[in-house]
């Protein structure tokens, strides 16, 4: 995209600032065409640092090297990082092929341009990729030359706004909750980890989202007796209160198992067996069942 027209590795000059690929365009196409969920709970978990720190500094040297192809052919290379806010026509890429060390033919250059309100994306601060994930478990000869010449580890795959997809031109600005996201609740930390990473924090995050936000499973408080009769669920779901307790304004809510509300049922008045739709794909769900004062969680399987 940043070719000069007709050429294969030439730069066009006029094309230093990124650009954006049109499957961001075709995935929410997409995405808008399935349509989504009505009530949801939104969250993200920030592998990148939330207090502005940066994977490295902008413009900061990757790897400057000569590298070896074999039979006295050789390659000179650089490459850099991006550079700092309001600067263009900086070099982040060169090769200057050798024979036994003399340079010979063309230099290839390549050059970025960083907007005058952020630096550029690769070092901000955010989930990091690793540049030895490249290649692969078995790099090559060549391969192993540049990992060996690398000054740096990774570079921002996800920078930490994105994450939250907060509208803030400065990619390196820290998070403090204030700003508009969509997202009802996030978890992050101080340091740039590697993208995807899932350790015991994010995972109990996750699991206190679930089962204490929507099921409240800690407040179980229900002194009747919730009976399922029949589970697996075949057809409708039906479920019994004993006790002979009469139950005004009975909120059933079915849940799936992340949490999202397949269905919910208001009933005035409640007493002795309840019968309600049960889901159409089949699997595990939760029937929560609350009154005014008191609430009780039930697992069922669908079985269709």
């Amino acid at each position: 995209m940043h070719l000069q027209s007709g050429s294969e590795f030439l730069q066009d000059l006029n094309k230093q600032l990124p650009i954006p690929n049109d499957f961001r365009n075709t995935f929410m196409a997409t995405m808008n065409s399935l349509g989504f969920p009505l009530q949801t709970r939104n969250l993200s978990i920030v592998n990148g640092s939330l207090d502005g720190i940066m994977v490295e500094n902008p413009g900061a040297l990757i790897f400057d090297t000569s590298l070896d192809l074999g039979s006295g052919i050789g390659a000179d290379v650089r490459l850099h990082f991006t550079p700092e806010e309001n600067i263009s026509g900086y070099e982040i890429d060169y090769i200057q092929p050798t024979v036994v060390g003399v340079p010979v033919g063309d230099t290839f250059y390549a050059y970025a341009e960083s907007p005058a309100y952020t630096a550029g994306l690769d070092s901000a601060p955010g989930g990091t990729v690793l540049f030895e994930s490249f290649f692969g478990a078995d790099p090559s000869p060549v391969e192993q030359q540049i990992i060996a010449a690398l000054q740096v580890d990774a570079s921002s795959f996800i920078p930490s706004l994105s994450s939250l997809a907060i509208d803030e031109q400065n990619w390196y600005n820290s998070v403090d909750g204030t700003e508009p996201m969509p997202f009802d609740a996030y978890i992050g930390g101080s340091d740039n980890e590697p993208h995807i990473t899932l350790n015991q924090e994010y995972i109990d995050f996750l699991n206190d989202e679930i089962l204490n936000f929507y099921l409240d499973v800690p407040s179980i408080n229900l002194t009747e007796q919730v009976v399922i009769l029949g589970n697996p669920v075949k057809e409708n779901i039906n479920f019994q209160i004993t006790g002979g307790n009469f139950y005004k304004n009975l909120t059933i809510c079915v849940l799936n198992t992340t949490g999202q509300k397949v269905a919910v049922y208001q009933l005035e008045q409640t007493k002795g067996i309840i019968t309600i739709p049960s889901p159409d794909t089949n699997g595990l769900y939760y029937l929560n069942i609350s009154t005014e004062n008191t609430h009780l969680v039930k697992k069922i399987i669908i079985q269709k």
